[in-house]
């Protein structure tokens, strides 16, 4: 009879231990619950923090783009007529050129640089400003350097590009000799987002294209006939 009874308190604590293992858990799983729900919502509430702070700085840029006068707040661009010149003193190349500049240039954002590197290819770009994109504009004048070519080899570029499927000429046209001092060159008309009136400058070791739409042809000229070779910057050739 005291055995039975020891196997029953056994039994009957065994029980009561699994029902209060169970509850531990239960109560552990809650907390996890409960600290990652919080967890969340710290995190929810931080996220939305920070978009309404963007949202604020958005509409605060937008208010004050708004003020300059167009929708996209850049304003008219501004194209006026040359006012001075801004020498480009090329060490690599050993040429001083003569660049065409005004200072109000642009949109009025900030004074432009005279001119601008080209990326992935020797050259700049200068002269006056066209737009290309909204709110966004370049230089619409060219330099090109390219390693020295002959007569031939130019005329064979040409035709190959005035025979562009992109934009080709409805008539070839020859390159026609340039008067420019003493020195070798060559004028003509490619395709590209305009006609695009080319003067090509043959030097000992470079040939020199400038470059710019037909319409602004004089101007080019004016360009080109700054051309002076130099042995270093800053040192002219006689």
């Amino acid at each position: 009879m005291h055995t039975m009874r020891t196997i029953l308190a056994t039994i009957v604590l065994a029980g009561m231990s699994a029902m209060l293992a169970a509850a531990l858990v239960y109560r552990w799983q809650q907390n996890q619950q409960t600290i990652l729900t919080l967890a969340a919502i710290q995190e929810r509430e931080e996220i939305q923090t920070t978009l309404t702070e963007t949202l604020e700085r958005l509409s605060a840029c937008h208010e004050m783009l708004s003020g300059s006068g167009t929708e996209y707040g850049c304003g008219p661009l501004n194209a006026v007529k040359t006012d001075t010149v801004v020498p480009y003193i090329d060490e690599k190349h050993g040429i001083i050129v003569d660049l065409p500049y005004n200072n109000n240039w642009g949109y009025g954002i900030h004074v432009p640089a005279p001119y601008q590197e080209l990326h992935g290819i020797d050259g700049i770009l200068f002269g006056p400003p066209r737009e290309i994109s909204t709110c966004t504009w370049t230089h619409s004048m060219q330099i090109t350097f390219l390693p020295t070519r002959t007569e031939e080899e130019m005329r064979q570029d040409i035709e190959n590009r005035q025979q562009s499927d992109m934009n080709p000429l409805a008539e070839l046209q020859e390159p026609t000799p340039y008067a420019l001092n003493d020195i070798q060159a060559f004028a003509y008309t490619v395709p590209g987002y305009c006609e695009l009136y080319t003067i090509e400058v043959f030097l000992q070791e470079w040939n020199i294209l400038f470059s710019a739409c037909k319409e602004q042809a004089e101007d080019l000229a004016t360009v080109t006939a700054s051309l002076r070779e130099t042995e270093i910057a800053g040192n002219e050739l006689p």
